[in-house]
Protein backbone atom coordinates (compact mmCIF):
# COMPACT_ATOMS: atom_id res chain seq x y z
CA UNK A 1 0.00 0.00 0.00
CA UNK A 2 1.42 3.49 0.65
CA UNK A 3 4.31 2.46 2.96
CA UNK A 4 6.76 3.09 -0.09
CA UNK A 5 10.07 2.33 -1.15
CA UNK A 6 12.00 4.77 1.00
CA UNK A 7 9.48 6.91 2.88
CA UNK A 8 6.07 6.34 4.13
CA UNK A 9 3.47 8.17 3.50
CA UNK A 10 -0.21 8.25 4.66
CA UNK A 11 -2.15 10.65 2.59
CA UNK A 12 -0.81 12.85 -0.17
CA UNK A 13 -3.82 12.95 -3.23
CA UNK A 14 -5.19 15.39 -5.80
CA UNK A 15 -9.42 15.61 -5.00
CA UNK A 16 -11.54 17.63 -8.08
CA UNK A 17 -14.16 18.16 -9.76
CA UNK A 18 -13.39 17.04 -14.07
CA UNK A 19 -16.65 18.10 -14.83
CA UNK A 20 -19.82 18.89 -12.80
CA UNK A 21 -20.83 15.17 -11.38
CA UNK A 22 -17.43 13.82 -12.10
CA UNK A 23 -14.93 13.67 -9.23
CA UNK A 24 -11.41 12.35 -9.06
CA UNK A 25 -9.55 11.23 -6.51
CA UNK A 26 -5.49 11.00 -7.77
CA UNK A 27 -2.77 9.48 -5.05
CA UNK A 28 -2.02 7.88 -1.84
CA UNK A 29 -5.75 7.47 -0.61
CA UNK A 30 -7.84 6.02 2.38
CA UNK A 31 -9.99 2.94 0.15
CA UNK A 32 -12.00 0.60 1.75
CA UNK A 33 -14.78 -2.28 -0.25
CA UNK A 34 -18.09 -2.42 0.03
CA UNK A 35 -18.04 -5.73 1.89
CA UNK A 36 -17.28 -4.48 5.28
CA UNK A 37 -13.73 -4.71 4.58
CA UNK A 38 -12.63 -8.02 4.25
CA UNK A 39 -11.14 -7.57 0.60
CA UNK A 40 -9.29 -4.35 1.69
CA UNK A 41 -9.19 -1.74 3.62
CA UNK A 42 -5.93 0.01 3.55
CA UNK A 43 -4.09 3.61 2.03
CA UNK A 44 -3.85 2.62 -1.60
CA UNK A 45 -2.02 4.55 -4.36
CA UNK A 46 -5.11 4.66 -6.85
CA UNK A 47 -7.06 6.85 -8.90
CA UNK A 48 -10.72 6.95 -7.67
CA UNK A 49 -13.68 8.33 -10.06
CA UNK A 50 -16.93 9.16 -8.61
CA UNK A 51 -20.43 9.73 -10.31
CA UNK A 52 -24.02 9.63 -10.40
CA UNK A 53 -24.99 7.19 -14.15
CA UNK A 54 -29.15 7.22 -13.84
CA UNK A 55 -29.59 7.93 -10.19
CA UNK A 56 -27.08 5.16 -9.11
CA UNK A 57 -23.77 6.25 -7.37
CA UNK A 58 -20.99 4.76 -8.87
CA UNK A 59 -17.31 4.37 -7.89
CA UNK A 60 -14.14 3.33 -10.62
CA UNK A 61 -11.42 2.99 -10.06
CA UNK A 62 -7.80 1.20 -10.33
CA UNK A 63 -4.38 1.22 -7.91
CA UNK A 64 -1.01 -0.14 -7.83
CA UNK A 65 -0.83 -1.32 -4.50
CA UNK A 66 2.39 -3.57 -5.02
CA UNK A 67 5.46 -2.63 -7.34
CA UNK A 68 9.09 -4.33 -6.03
CA UNK A 69 12.10 -5.12 -7.37
CA UNK A 70 12.03 -9.73 -6.59
CA UNK A 71 13.64 -11.31 -4.01
CA UNK A 72 17.31 -12.82 -4.68
CA UNK A 73 18.35 -15.49 -3.07
CA UNK A 74 22.58 -15.61 -3.42
CA UNK A 75 23.63 -15.28 -6.75
CA UNK A 76 23.65 -18.60 -8.61
CA UNK A 77 21.35 -18.49 -11.47
CA UNK A 78 20.35 -14.92 -11.16
CA UNK A 79 19.11 -13.59 -14.21
CA UNK A 80 20.38 -10.54 -15.49
CA UNK A 81 17.56 -8.02 -15.22
CA UNK A 82 16.44 -7.09 -11.53
CA UNK A 83 14.03 -4.29 -11.83
CA UNK A 84 11.15 -2.46 -10.12
CA UNK A 85 7.90 -3.33 -11.99
CA UNK A 86 9.14 -7.59 -11.46
CA UNK A 87 6.60 -7.99 -8.82
CA UNK A 88 3.44 -6.04 -9.18
CA UNK A 89 0.02 -5.68 -7.89
CA UNK A 90 -3.49 -4.42 -9.55
CA UNK A 91 -6.75 -3.69 -8.21
CA UNK A 92 -9.58 -3.07 -10.56
CA UNK A 93 -12.84 -2.37 -9.39
CA UNK A 94 -16.40 -0.66 -9.61
CA UNK A 95 -18.97 -0.06 -6.91
CA UNK A 96 -22.74 0.39 -7.63
CA UNK A 97 -25.15 1.98 -4.92
CA UNK A 98 -28.59 2.62 -5.28
CA UNK A 99 -31.00 4.35 -2.89
CA UNK A 100 -34.28 2.93 -3.06
CA UNK A 101 -36.11 5.18 -0.17
CA UNK A 102 -34.84 6.75 2.97
CA UNK A 103 -34.41 3.36 4.36
CA UNK A 104 -33.17 1.22 1.89
CA UNK A 105 -30.41 1.02 -0.37
CA UNK A 106 -29.10 -1.84 -2.32
CA UNK A 107 -25.20 -2.35 -3.92
CA UNK A 108 -22.91 -4.83 -5.74
CA UNK A 109 -19.45 -4.45 -6.55
CA UNK A 110 -16.51 -5.82 -8.60
CA UNK A 111 -13.05 -6.17 -7.50
CA UNK A 112 -10.21 -7.49 -10.08
CA UNK A 113 -7.22 -8.26 -8.08
CA UNK A 114 -3.80 -9.43 -10.72
CA UNK A 115 -0.30 -10.01 -9.08
CA UNK A 116 2.63 -11.09 -11.22
CA UNK A 117 5.75 -12.18 -9.36
CA UNK A 118 9.11 -12.77 -10.88
CA UNK A 119 11.67 -15.09 -9.33
CA UNK A 120 15.01 -13.31 -9.64
CA UNK A 121 16.99 -16.43 -9.51
CA UNK A 122 14.97 -18.28 -12.59
CA UNK A 123 13.45 -15.87 -14.46
CA UNK A 124 10.03 -18.07 -14.15
CA UNK A 125 6.95 -15.62 -13.25
CA UNK A 126 4.25 -16.57 -11.04
CA UNK A 127 0.53 -14.58 -12.14
CA UNK A 128 -2.49 -14.64 -10.31
CA UNK A 129 -6.21 -13.49 -11.00
CA UNK A 130 -8.78 -13.02 -8.65
CA UNK A 131 -11.78 -12.02 -9.61
CA UNK A 132 -14.59 -10.63 -6.45
CA UNK A 133 -18.57 -9.78 -6.91
CA UNK A 134 -20.23 -9.05 -3.87
CA UNK A 135 -23.97 -7.53 -3.23
CA UNK A 136 -24.91 -5.28 -0.58
CA UNK A 137 -27.98 -3.97 1.27
CA UNK A 138 -29.74 -1.95 3.88
CA UNK A 139 -32.90 -1.59 5.24
CA UNK A 140 -35.08 -0.48 8.49
CA UNK A 141 -37.77 -2.09 9.63
CA UNK A 142 -39.77 -0.38 12.23
CA UNK A 143 -36.76 0.33 14.63
CA UNK A 144 -34.71 -2.38 13.38
CA UNK A 145 -31.69 -1.51 11.23
CA UNK A 146 -30.90 -4.41 9.17
CA UNK A 147 -27.37 -5.01 6.86
CA UNK A 148 -25.30 -7.34 5.05
CA UNK A 149 -23.30 -8.61 2.25
CA UNK A 150 -22.59 -11.73 -0.16
CA UNK A 151 -19.73 -12.36 -1.79
CA UNK A 152 -18.02 -14.59 -3.86
CA UNK A 153 -14.39 -15.35 -5.32
CA UNK A 154 -13.02 -17.45 -8.26
CA UNK A 155 -9.50 -17.51 -9.30
CA UNK A 156 -6.39 -18.95 -10.37
CA UNK A 157 -2.71 -18.56 -9.62
CA UNK A 158 -0.10 -20.73 -12.52
CA UNK A 159 3.34 -20.75 -13.08
CA UNK A 160 4.39 -19.48 -16.39
CA UNK A 161 6.33 -22.66 -18.09
CA UNK A 162 5.14 -24.41 -15.62
CA UNK A 163 1.58 -26.51 -15.21
CA UNK A 164 1.29 -26.30 -11.79
CA UNK A 165 -1.98 -24.52 -10.89
CA UNK A 166 -4.62 -23.14 -8.47
CA UNK A 167 -8.03 -22.78 -8.68
CA UNK A 168 -9.11 -20.25 -6.11
CA UNK A 169 -13.37 -20.49 -4.85
CA UNK A 170 -13.57 -17.98 -1.90
CA UNK A 171 -17.17 -17.03 -0.41
CA UNK A 172 -18.16 -14.90 2.47
CA UNK A 173 -21.07 -13.78 4.19
CA UNK A 174 -22.29 -11.09 6.95
CA UNK A 175 -26.02 -10.64 8.24
CA UNK A 176 -26.73 -7.68 10.99
CA UNK A 177 -29.26 -6.11 12.85
CA UNK A 178 -28.99 -3.08 15.39
CA UNK A 179 -31.43 -1.43 17.14
CA UNK A 180 -31.83 0.82 20.37
CA UNK A 181 -32.03 -0.01 23.35
CA UNK A 182 -32.58 2.81 26.45
CA UNK A 183 -30.04 5.29 25.62
CA UNK A 184 -28.04 2.97 23.38
CA UNK A 185 -27.52 1.17 20.21
CA UNK A 186 -27.35 -2.82 20.27
CA UNK A 187 -26.17 -4.58 17.41
CA UNK A 188 -26.43 -8.49 16.83
CA UNK A 189 -24.95 -9.80 13.81
CA UNK A 190 -22.66 -13.33 12.26
CA UNK A 191 -20.31 -13.39 9.68
CA UNK A 192 -18.64 -16.11 7.64
CA UNK A 193 -15.44 -16.19 5.41
CA UNK A 194 -14.24 -18.95 3.89
CA UNK A 195 -11.43 -21.30 4.63
CA UNK A 196 -9.31 -23.97 3.08
CA UNK A 197 -7.71 -27.72 4.47
CA UNK A 198 -5.03 -27.02 2.14
CA UNK A 199 -5.81 -31.02 0.84
CA UNK A 200 -5.72 -30.34 -2.22
CA UNK A 201 -2.69 -27.77 -3.79
CA UNK A 202 -4.61 -27.63 -7.18
CA UNK A 203 -7.59 -26.11 -5.10
CA UNK A 204 -7.49 -23.42 -2.16
CA UNK A 205 -11.36 -22.22 -0.81
CA UNK A 206 -9.97 -19.47 0.89
CA UNK A 207 -10.37 -16.04 0.63
CA UNK A 208 -8.36 -14.38 -0.64
CA UNK A 209 -7.43 -11.02 0.62
CA UNK A 210 -6.19 -7.99 -1.48
CA UNK A 211 -1.93 -8.97 -0.78
CA UNK A 212 -0.99 -7.83 2.62
CA UNK A 213 -2.07 -4.44 2.79
CA UNK A 214 -4.89 -5.95 5.11
CA UNK A 215 -8.02 -6.38 5.63
CA UNK A 216 -10.67 -5.76 8.11
CA UNK A 217 -14.24 -6.30 9.75
CA UNK A 218 -15.23 -3.15 11.77
CA UNK A 219 -18.62 -3.70 12.22
CA UNK A 220 -17.74 -7.26 14.67
CA UNK A 221 -16.15 -4.67 16.88
CA UNK A 222 -13.04 -6.96 18.08
CA UNK A 223 -10.01 -5.82 19.08
CA UNK A 224 -7.91 -8.90 19.73
CA UNK A 225 -9.36 -12.19 17.19
CA UNK A 226 -10.09 -9.85 13.95
CA UNK A 227 -8.44 -6.81 12.34
CA UNK A 228 -10.05 -3.69 13.08
CA UNK A 229 -8.69 -0.83 11.66
CA UNK A 230 -10.15 1.48 14.74
CA UNK A 231 -7.84 -0.67 16.90
CA UNK A 232 -5.08 -1.53 14.46
CA UNK A 233 -4.20 1.53 12.15
CA UNK A 234 -1.39 0.18 10.48
CA UNK A 235 -1.02 -2.27 7.59
CA UNK A 236 1.61 -3.92 9.49
CA UNK A 237 -0.57 -4.55 12.89
CA UNK A 238 -1.87 -7.95 13.61
CA UNK A 239 -5.15 -9.48 15.22
CA UNK A 240 -5.13 -12.96 16.33
CA UNK A 241 -6.00 -14.28 13.17
CA UNK A 242 -3.40 -11.99 11.34
CA UNK A 243 -3.46 -8.59 9.35
CA UNK A 244 -6.34 -9.97 7.01
CA UNK A 245 -10.02 -11.51 7.58
CA UNK A 246 -10.11 -14.97 6.18
CA UNK A 247 -11.01 -18.26 7.56
CA UNK A 248 -13.12 -17.63 10.30
CA UNK A 249 -16.94 -17.68 11.51
CA UNK A 250 -17.60 -14.52 14.06
CA UNK A 251 -21.08 -14.42 15.83
CA UNK A 252 -20.95 -11.49 17.62
CA UNK A 253 -22.65 -8.32 19.87
CA UNK A 254 -22.16 -5.37 21.02
CA UNK A 255 -23.10 -2.14 22.93
CA UNK A 256 -22.65 1.40 22.71
CA UNK A 257 -24.06 4.60 24.90
CA UNK A 258 -23.62 7.62 25.77
CA UNK A 259 -23.11 8.80 29.64
CA UNK A 260 -22.71 12.10 29.30
CA UNK A 261 -22.11 15.30 26.22
CA UNK A 262 -18.86 13.90 26.24
CA UNK A 263 -18.34 10.63 27.64
CA UNK A 264 -19.46 7.15 25.76
CA UNK A 265 -19.22 3.54 26.43
CA UNK A 266 -19.33 0.61 24.31
CA UNK A 267 -18.91 -3.42 25.01
CA UNK A 268 -18.49 -6.69 22.40
CA UNK A 269 -18.79 -9.95 22.90
CA UNK A 270 -17.77 -12.33 20.24
CA UNK A 271 -17.15 -16.04 19.29
CA UNK A 272 -14.96 -17.66 16.75
CA UNK A 273 -14.48 -20.35 14.79
CA UNK A 274 -11.79 -22.08 12.28
CA UNK A 275 -14.29 -23.16 9.67
CA UNK A 276 -10.83 -25.68 8.10
CA UNK A 277 -9.87 -27.46 11.36
CA UNK A 278 -6.25 -28.13 9.88
CA UNK A 279 -4.09 -30.57 11.31
CA UNK A 280 -0.88 -30.41 13.16
CA UNK A 281 1.96 -32.62 14.19
CA UNK A 282 0.88 -32.68 17.98
CA UNK A 283 -2.41 -34.02 16.54
CA UNK A 284 -5.85 -32.04 14.69
CA UNK A 285 -6.86 -28.53 16.13
CA UNK A 286 -10.18 -27.73 17.19
CA UNK A 287 -12.88 -25.43 15.18
CA UNK A 288 -13.13 -23.04 18.19
CA UNK A 289 -11.31 -20.40 18.46
CA UNK A 290 -11.66 -18.64 21.50
CA UNK A 291 -14.69 -16.30 23.27
CA UNK A 292 -13.21 -12.27 23.26
CA UNK A 293 -14.85 -9.38 25.40
CA UNK A 294 -13.60 -5.95 25.37
CA UNK A 295 -14.87 -2.51 25.87
CA UNK A 296 -14.01 1.10 24.97
CA UNK A 297 -15.00 4.54 27.05
CA UNK A 298 -14.02 7.37 25.04
CA UNK A 299 -13.51 11.04 25.70
CA UNK A 300 -14.04 13.74 23.73
CA UNK A 301 -11.67 16.35 24.71
CA UNK A 302 -11.81 19.17 22.34
CA UNK A 303 -13.91 19.48 18.94
CA UNK A 304 -11.67 17.51 16.83
CA UNK A 305 -9.62 15.25 19.57
CA UNK A 306 -10.71 12.20 21.69
CA UNK A 307 -9.34 9.77 23.86
CA UNK A 308 -9.85 6.70 24.44
CA UNK A 309 -9.21 3.86 26.74
CA UNK A 310 -9.34 0.45 25.85
CA UNK A 311 -9.33 -3.36 27.42
CA UNK A 312 -10.01 -6.46 25.73
CA UNK A 313 -9.41 -10.26 26.78
CA UNK A 314 -9.67 -13.71 25.05
CA UNK A 315 -10.38 -17.18 26.41
CA UNK A 316 -8.74 -19.04 24.07
CA UNK A 317 -10.53 -22.38 22.36
CA UNK A 318 -10.13 -25.96 21.37
CA UNK A 319 -8.03 -24.08 18.42
CA UNK A 320 -5.06 -23.59 20.34
CA UNK A 321 -5.15 -26.76 22.53
CA UNK A 322 -2.18 -28.31 20.66
CA UNK A 323 0.00 -25.92 22.60
CA UNK A 324 1.76 -26.83 25.53
CA UNK A 325 1.76 -23.38 27.05
CA UNK A 326 -1.04 -21.00 24.90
Amino acid sequence: DTDGLNIVTKHAYLDFNVVKGLNLKLGLQAYKDSIGGILVDADLPAIVATTKLGGIDTVVGFSRYLDKYPTVSGTAGTVDSVVLGDVTGNLSFVDFNYTIDKNTSVGASYYLQSEEAMNANTGATVKKTVHTVGINAKTSIKDVAINGFVAMQNGQKNTISSTAETDYTGYAANLQASTKIASGLAKLGYLFVSGDTKSDTSKDSQWQTLGTTGSTFNDGGMMLMVRNNKFYPTSTSFALKGNTVSNIELAYAGYVAPITDKLSASVNLGLGWDNTDVGTQEGRKGAFIGTEVNAEVAYKLYKELTVFAQAGYISLGSQYDAYKDP
